[in-house]
């Protein structure tokens, strides 16, 4: 018989499931140089830039805000405000 040593509580793990972090975050960024591919585009968050997937039809203007999709696993970006 193998025994495995427990390294956390259930306490640990209910409170690890059961945690209220939102699925999905709206976040705002500046969009950074344009992309040559039009699927993708550059933002700027906190001064570090990111290649990042986005929507069918979003203008990527260099400065212009940008609204982002976050998810633990993902980045997207859903539209633009031009300045």
């Amino acid at each position: 018989m193998t025994t495995i040593p427990v390294t956390r509580s259930l306490t640990a793990v209910l409170r690890g499931l059961l945690d209220p972090t939102p699925g999905v975050t709206l976040l705002v960024a500046q969009f950074g140089a344009s992309d040559p591919s039009n699927a993708y585009c550059n933002i700027v968050i906190q001064g570090q830039s990111l290649r990042v997937p986005m929507l069918r039809g979003v203008t990527d203007t260099q400065g212009a805000a940008a609204y982002l999709l976050a998810t633990k696993d993902m980045i997207l970006c859903i539209g633009s405000v031009a300045p």
